[in-house]
């Protein structure tokens, strides 16, 4: 907690003082999106860690762009999140995420990509249009048609849930199973 506090108050100096120097070339208008309302931050290559309460990672973001609004939402460009739960069960790609006001959660808006792990440690790929990352329930969940493709196993459905620790993965509705023969 002390770390997180820490790097906010870093991260509210850094805005502090670039407030302070001249705008040499601002960000135009089409850059700062389509939504009519202003970004109260905006921010370039942006990257960090969530920390848990003993100092261990829970995940790691980076974004190419990301603008913070008054209502304490995020729109966020060009998403690469890996280590969730610290390990890395997953990796996820999007091309655009929104964390919603007073919410612990990220919309991950696609096409969405991804890696993931099975609990027998083949790896597959993941795509769907868009995914849920819930930092509350440590969960990434969708309604929308999802695709796991493994050298041994394709799977197609809609909807999904997992658990960062991919220790769980659920498909909700017209599952499609085709396995590969093994070698």
């Amino acid at each position: 907690m002390r770390v997180m506090v820490g790097l906010l108050i870093l991260l509210g100096a850094v805005v502090g003082l670039r407030a302070l120097l001249p705008d040499t070339e601002p960000a135009p208008p089409e850059q700062l999106g389509a939504a009519e309302r202003t970004p109260r931050y905006y921010l370039k290559q942006a990257s960090w860690v969530q920390l848990g309460p003993a100092g261990q990672v829970e995940y790691q973001v980076q974004a190419s762009a990301a603008r913070y609004y008054d209502d304490e939402s995020a729109q966020l460009e060009d998403l690469v999140i890996n280590g969730l739960a610290g390990t890395d069960n997953w990796s996820l790609r999007a091309p655009e995420g929104y964390a919603p006001p007073h919410e612990r959660r990220m919309l991950l808006e696609g096409p969405v990509r991804g890696n993931g792990q099975w609990t027998d440690g083949e790896r597959f790929a993941l795509q769907t249009e868009h995914l849920w990352l819930d930092t509350l329930r440590r969960e990434i969940y969708t309604e929308a048609p999802v695709e796991l493709v493994s050298k041994h196993r394709n799977l197609n459905a809609t909807g999904m849930r997992a658990d960062w620790a991919g220790s769980e993965l659920q498909l909700q509705s017209r599952v499609r199973v085709r396995y590969e023969q093994l070698d």
